[in-house]
């Protein structure tokens, strides 16, 4: 996990998690958006485009029956097994059946990742970040049907095992923007530790926006990943502030490492 910058500590050092009736989450004392702020993260998300890092690619992914590519992405698995991993996840609210599909041995990304330079191995995204060494240039080969999950990204499920104010546990995942997308990692950099669900779509319904950059493709990602939930029944993954709207945090848990527990 990246550290999060200091500005960013700073900024959400009050910041909570509160279980509220129901079982919503709200993520409790957010700071207040500074003047210029909704400019930064507009100049930010519209500035940036796919650089082919893989960083998305970097483990294994899930598929349900009803993935409008499931069965050309099975079809791929089943014809080069020794490479993938299957495992049964059990069955969403509809009685649709999930799948993880996972990452080939000794190489530490999906198997359907290519690399224009050779052969993936685990130095090789170790040293990838799109920008120096040569090591951009990846693609997806199927990326044209590929898996929602995938077309979700930079919005991502992560598992939180989380202490409840009364000893036990709870383990629910929770909707977050990845730092591994550079994107969300300059937001952060910048003092942005979240993102509300309005101002990512006022954002993007701006005139002006760039039909490449991921401010533009964000309103698409972000449905796909409402939608999952909404079929594991698991609404609640989605945090929400203390007005109810739905939020965003970037995975750095640090954050609000000191109060990261559930009070009711």
């Amino acid at each position: 996990m990246e550290r999060a910058p200091k500005l960013v500590q700073f900024r959400y050092n009050d910041t909570h998690l509160v279980q509220a009736p129901g079982g919503k989450r709200v993520l409790a004392k957010l700071p207040k958006r500074e003047a210029g702020e909704r400019r930064e993260i507009k100049r930010i998300l519209s500035s940036h485009h796919c650089k082919r890092c893989s960083k998305c690619c970097r483990g294994a992914f899930s598929i349900g029956e009803t993935d409008p590519n499931f069965g050309s992405i099975m079809e791929a698995v089943r014809k080069r097994k020794e490479e993938f991993r299957v495992e049964a996840m059990g069955m969403g609210r509809s009685g649709t059946k999930y799948y993880d599909i996972g990452v080939p041995r000794k190489r530490n990304a999906c198997g359907f990742l290519n690399w224009e330079r050779g052969q993936i191995d685990h130095r090789t995204l170790v040293y990838s970040d799109g920008k120096k060494d040569g090591y951009g240039d990846f693609s997806c080969e199927i990326y044209d049907a590929r898996a929602s999950v995938c077309m979700a990204y930079p919005f991502n499920i992560t598992w939180m095992s989380l202490e409840l104010e009364d000893g036990t546990r709870d383990d629910e995942g929770t909707i977050i923007l990845d730092v591994g997308c550079q994107a969300i990692m300059e937001l952060l950099e910048n003092g942005i530790g979240h993102l509300t669900e309005s101002e990512i779509l006022s954002l993007a319904a701006e005139s002006g926006v760039d039909g490449e950059s991921l401010l533009f493709s964000v309103p698409r990602s972000l449905q796909e990943v409402k939608d999952r939930v909404a079929e594991y029944n698991k609404e609640n993954r989605i945090l929400v502030n203390e007005e109810g709207e739905r939020i965003y945090p970037m995975n750095v848990w640090e954050l609000f490492m000191e109060n990261m527990y559930l009070a009711h």
